[in-house]
């Protein structure tokens, strides 16, 4: 219709979801890929145990989110690639921290 006006959609505010806001998290100051290395190593070395320290684990885990979050969901890792670089993450005790 001539003269009248196209009505375009304001754009609505987008609102954080639950989880968004650490989709992918930044590492904590001071963390490089040396240090998270030494600390794949080390969960990896207390995986290998028999009794296993799950308070150090868990501490370990939570330092590595943001290298294991990036591995995941930019680089594509595979699940086999991601068991043998985090073996902790499928722990029966990570398992059900998750859940």
């Amino acid at each position: 219709m001539p003269g009248a006006k196209s009505k375009v959609p304001k754009k609505l505010k987008s609102v954080a979801l639950f989880g968004v806001v650490n989709y992918l998290p930044e590492r904590q100051p001071g963390d490089t890929d040396d240090t998270v290395a030494d600390m794949r190593k080390i969960m990896c070395d207390e995986s290998r145990r028999l009794k296993q320290n799950t308070a150090r684990i868990e501490q370990l885990m939570t330092q590595t989110l943001p290298d294991r979050r990036k591995l995941i969901v930019t680089d594509g890792i595979s699940i086999t690639d991601l068991k043998t670089t985090f073996p902790c993450l499928f722990n029966q005790e990570q398992v059900l921290i998750l859940s």
